[in-house]
């Protein structure tokens, strides 16, 4: 019998431009989607990513 493989419970997009990043989450399997968006400075963008990354409204918890 083969094992099974886990499911993942949700999946993340995200679009990180010089203005703004774009957050999506889906939450598998009942098929919730967020949206979030954060502003990103043109000279650090991965900074504002990782701060909308953060953000509560995204959905996402910290580990730990």
């Amino acid at each position: 019998m083969a094992a099974e493989t886990p499911t993942a419970r949700y999946r993340h997009g995200s679009d990180t431009g010089h203005t703004s990043t774009d957050f999506v989450l889906l939450t598998a399997p009942a098929g919730a989607i967020r949206l979030h968006k954060c502003l990103t400075a043109p000279r650090a963008p991965a900074a504002g990513a990782l701060e909308g990354l953060a953000c509560p409204s995204t959905g996402l918890q910290p580990l730990g």
